[in-house]
């Protein structure tokens, strides 16, 4: 009788040391988790459990403010983006942040590090399939009495008010290697 052989499909970004170099201007690239595997040890992030095929990209920052979105082709359930910080090349890695929800999943990871290579990974809590993924890294606009460049001055004792906001968040700068206060 014929032999049969089982047929084995990968994914080329499958793992930290393969993964997709991409450029984090807002350019998109299709993916697919279909025949990968899940290469994260324990849940991590927002993950919804273990054993969820992910696939692996990774970028340098160039800013501090990362903007993301992920759109499902096939790929079903809940999608979920994991951001890691590393030391070297797939080592020392820690989460940076994560977003998890239906497709289209778009949000925003705050505090990178400019220069730091970072990696991500897509994964679903459901079946595994395509995807399309966008991200983009920017410095986020300076927001007045938050930023060093435009502090709030204060001279005297009248009163005044600072909105909230997450502008500004990135390198902090009440810090004595990074500091306006001279």
């Amino acid at each position: 009788s014929p032999s049969s052989t089982a047929l084995n499909i990968t994914v080329a970004n499958d793992d930290c040391s393969n993964a997709q170099t991409v450029t984090p201007d807002g350019t998109c690239v299709t993916g697919t988790t279909a025949g990968a595997n899940d290469n994260w040890q324990g849940t991590v992030g927002c993950q919804s459990g273990n054993n969820h095929a992910d696939v692996w990209y990774t970028f340098i920052a160039t800013g501090s403010s990362l903007s993301v979105n992920v759109t499902a082709g096939t790929l079903t359930g809940n999608i979920e983006f994991v951001l890691a910080s590393a030391s070297g090349p797939c080592t020392g890695l820690l989460i940076a942040g994560s977003l998890c929800g239906s497709s289209p999943l778009s949000g925003s990871i705050q505090g990178l590090q400019v220069g730091t290579r970072y990696y991500y990974t897509i994964s679903s809590s459901a079946t595994e399939g395509t995807f399309t993924t966008c991200v983009n890294n920017t410095n986020p606009t300076p927001t007045s009495g938050q930023d060093c460049s435009v502090a709030a001055i204060l001279c005297n004792s009248n009163t005044f008010s600072q909105s909230t906001s997450n502008q500004g968040y990135s390198t902090q700068e009440v810090n004595p290697t990074n500091s306006c206060w001279g």
